[in-house]
């Protein structure tokens, strides 16, 4: 997956490397900041008086994408790449942009604003309706207007002219779930389209991981690794750790996986 317009060709290049790969293309929150809303809009438009620590993370900040471009980009490579998904996308609420390298800090006081980041997903989640493409999402500490934006995606008419309503068979996949089980539980039971995954290099931090599990529907749970490296352990680990929670052995609980994942990927209505 891709983070921003700047690795997007990247990952079109890994999946051209090995036909194994599917690539998904999306603007990460974590880079939401990177891309304007309009032309010539700068980082005091999207940050305000920045101060302090601020100051010197802007000046060393990339040039700004305008949206339209970056949307035009993803949706190029989409077309291009039909098996390809929307993705990551989504919405962050305790992401701080990193400090400039030698600062005495790991990370500046600078937050994207939540407004900018679900401007930045609602756009990306209209492409993936206009071509028909499933889509991977983010949500750190930001449940209820996550909740509250896949009410609107799957409302008839939603409130925002940008987004209209997708289509009854095109998925969501609520990647890493942080979501209580009660939420995951209340939001798959409302939209059919959700999916929700777990990986053990995010989720095992959670005391309610295995309860989270058992509060997903069967037929829509995914297993992921959720890391840069070690793909193919991290997500066994993930798979491990559905199985125990399904009382079946890990090679029935990976086929199960498999065939949800599949129907995930192929947009297949359940």
């Amino acid at each position: 997956m891709s983070t921003g317009a700047h690795d997007m060709q990247l990952v079109a290049d890994l999946s051209d490397a090995d036909r194994r790969v599917v690539p998904a293309f999306g603007i990460h929150p974590w880079a939401a900041h990177t891309v304007s809303l309009a032309h010539e809009q700068t980082y005091a438009d999207l940050f305000g008086d920045a101060q302090d620590d601020a100051t010197s993370t802007i000046a060393h900040l990339p040039a700004r994408v305008p949206l339209a471009d970056a949307l035009a980009q993803q949706r190029a490579l989409l077309q291009q790449y039909p098996d390809a998904l929307v993705g990551e996308v989504g919405l962050d609420r305790s992401f701080r942009l990193p400090a400039p390298q030698g600062s005495p800090t790991r990370f500046s006081s600078l937050q994207t604003p939540i407004e900018h980041q679900l401007a930045v997903l609602r756009a990306q989640i209209n492409v993936a309706k206009e071509l028909a493409r499933s889509v991977s999402m983010h949500s750190v500490r930001a449940a209820g207007h996550t909740l509250e934006l896949l009410d609107e995606v799957y409302a008839a008419d939603g409130p925002h002219p940008s987004t209209s309503a997708l289509r009854a068979d095109k998925d969501i996949v609520l990647h890493s779930c942080t979501l209580s089980p009660e939420s995951i539980r209340q939001v798959q039971r409302k939209h059919r389209q959700v999916y929700v995954s777990f990986s053990t290099t995010i989720n095992a931090r959670q005391r309610a991981l295995d309860a989270q599990i058992a509060a997903a529907d069967p037929a829509r749970i995914l297993s992921e690794s959720d890391t840069s490296s070690d793909f193919a352990a991290h997500t066994r680990a993930a798979t491990a750790r559905i199985a125990h929670v399904w009382h079946v052995d890990e090679a029935t609980a990976a086929a199960r996986l498999a065939a949800n994942f599949s129907k995930f990927h192929s947009n297949d209505c359940i």
